[in-house]
């Protein structure tokens, strides 16, 4: 069965740009303002988020449906998948096939458990390869690239397809019995990683995370703890050595070694739980989180590979999920299962090679701002653009501060962008006007 692509209308769907919505959330942000939300809903839920590159985004909800945009998360168009259940997990091998995976946890007809979607044509459509009437929602997906795919249902086990999903085989992780499966991480079609919990007693659990290096035949254990409380929430690597893993009370352990050593650094509170974990390269990661007493998330920024952590955003009210990065400056965030929210940054470099950090505040803005040029490069500008790309303000900046007004500009979102002398773009920002 082919699903076809619904053109969303937003005002029947209830789906709407926020960006009235959005002045008041970023009174919230911090000093860093690539974040801003660029879209929510008020009718579904999101579970899942993925990238294909900074246009392409897809989101999974109920219904259960395929969110596709193609200018970066400001608009979506939606594929319906089945009556009733969920979309849980996104993956693409390529820029055409891609599938997604979801089901329902209380199975019935319209609503089978274990449901497995395949699209060729990038997410314009979708057909139905899988649907299983036993208990069970597909949550991670790992497309390897040929029809090779590794893929989890949270009550059914870990599953290997040969094949782009027509059939599956069950993947057995020596020692454990009856295992929950959590996160799972393939670099190539021989090296991956999968985190299980085995309940032992009532009051007691095994958290295990193993590594296989041959496509899942044998897997080995590359850390184990035998607590209750200690629960692996993500992990993320790099290569076979180099990785950091999330657990429960606000701690993080980082291995150089490819689980032999662990070394433990707590980031927060003991209350202050990571949510999500995404690793762009062997430098840069990022962290959602959520404290449950102050109701308050953050998104956590590594630059030395999980070594050390900076808080990149804070957000008061509101829980964060989900991480998507397509490179080290430009991702998205869900927040509430309902909005995104979206990273934007370019890395400017002098002639070092080291970062230019380029700086302005306040951000939202009244009328005046002040933009921090600490660059030795002669002939930089700064261009003010709208949310369509027209120029509305050139400065040529001078080293240090430089004043720049808005009078005269009406509210909403605006694009700053530091030009150098042959034209080019080494610096983009948002700020808001109020």
């Amino acid at each position: 069965m082919a699903l076809h692509l619904i053109s969303i209308n937003k005002t029947a769907f209830a789906m709407k740009k926020i960006y009235s919505l959005s002045i008041a959330l970023l009174a919230f942000f911090q000093t860093q303002a690539q974040w801003v939300p660029i879209y929510e809903t008020t009718e579904t839920n999101f579970y899942t988020l993925y990238a294909l590159d900074k246009e392409r985004v897809f989101l999974g909800s109920e219904i259960p449906a395929v969110h596709l945009s193609n200018d970066g998360g400001s608009s979506f168009s939606l594929a319906e998948l089945q009556p009733f259940g969920f979309v849980q997990s996104i993956a693409f091998e390529n820029d055409l096939i891609g599938y997604a995976g979801g089901g329902c946890y209380f199975p019935f007809d319209q609503c089978p458990g274990n449901t497995f979607y395949r699209t060729e044509d990038g997410g314009t459509t979708w057909d139905t390869l899988l649907s299983d009437m036993n208990i069970g929602v597909f949550t991670e997906i790992a497309a390897l690239g040929g029809g090779n795919l590794f893929a989890i249902s949270d009550y059914g086990g870990m599953f290997h397809s040969p094949n782009g999903g027509l059939s599956w085989q069950p993947v057995l992780v020596q020692n454990t019995n009856f295992p929950a499966f959590g996160h799972m991480q393939f670099l190539d079609a021989l090296q991956g990683f999968v985190a299980t919990r085995t309940v032992v007693s009532a009051n007691n659990a095994v958290e295990r995370l193993h590594f296989t290096a041959d496509g899942g035949a044998n897997w080995s254990i590359i850390y184990e703890v035998a607590s209750f409380p200690i629960q692996i929430i993500d992990f993320h690597f790099t290569d076979a050595q180099h990785g950091v893993m999330a657990v429960s009370g606000g701690k993080l352990l980082h291995t150089v070694n490819g689980g032999t050593n662990w070394s433990e650094q707590v980031f927060g509170s003991s209350d202050e739980q990571v949510t999500d974990l995404f690793v762009v390269n062997t430098n840069t990661a990022y962290m959602s989180s959520f404290q449950q007493m102050s109701n308050q998330s953050r998104i956590y920024r590594s630059n030395d590979g999980g070594g050390s952590w900076i808080v990149d955003m804070e957000l008061d009210s509101s829980f964060i999920g989900k991480l998507y990065f397509v490179d080290k400056e430009n991702g998205w965030a869900l927040a509430n299962y309902r909005q995104l929210l979206q990273r934007t940054g370019i890395d400017a470099v002098d002639e070092t090679g080291a970062a230019i950090p380029f700086k302005f505040f306040p951000n939202p803005i009244s009328e005046l701002f002040t933009f921090q040029n600490p660059s030795k490069e002669p002939g930089l500008s700064l261009l003010v653009n709208d949310a369509m790309g027209h120029s509305l303000k050139t400065v040529t900046l001078s080293q240090g501060d430089n004043r720049v007004s808005l009078v005269g500009i009406v509210a909403g979102f605006y694009f700053l962008s530091v030009i150098n002398e042959d034209g080019q773009i080494i610096w983009k920002e948002r700020l808001v006007k109020e």
